[in-house]
């Protein structure tokens, strides 16, 4: 298994998306945090999976949609086996101007 890495940016998404989802319900909030780490766990494995937007701008960034929780995205760079979570995003954000 490759290794991965949160930047803070991202642990702060992922604090955030659990705490608005805990809101409702703290077991779902679990289960979204959980397939969150399993995806960043499959991109590490397997970087190339992801894919590059072409309105972000920048080719080395590449997304990966959360398995099971579609509507989240995991944003990432990678270089020979390290694999760095920039953020955590709900795709319905304005993911190109975070990016800028």
């Amino acid at each position: 298994m490759n290794r991965f890495s949160l930047t803070p940016a991202a642990r702060r998404d992922l604090k955030s998306i659990w705490l608005f989802i805990a809101t409702d319900t703290v077991r779902h909030a679990d289960l979204v945090e959980s397939a969150i780490w399993a995806t960043c766990r499959i991109a590490a494995n397997d970087p190339k999976l992801g894919h590059a937007r072409a309105d972000v701008g920048n080719p080395n960034i590449m997304f990966l949609t959360v398995i099971e929780y579609r509507k989240y995205q995991i944003a990432y760079a990678y270089s020979n086996r390290s694999l760095r979570v920039l953020r955590i995003l709900q795709g319905a954000r304005d993911i190109p101007t975070l990016f800028q």
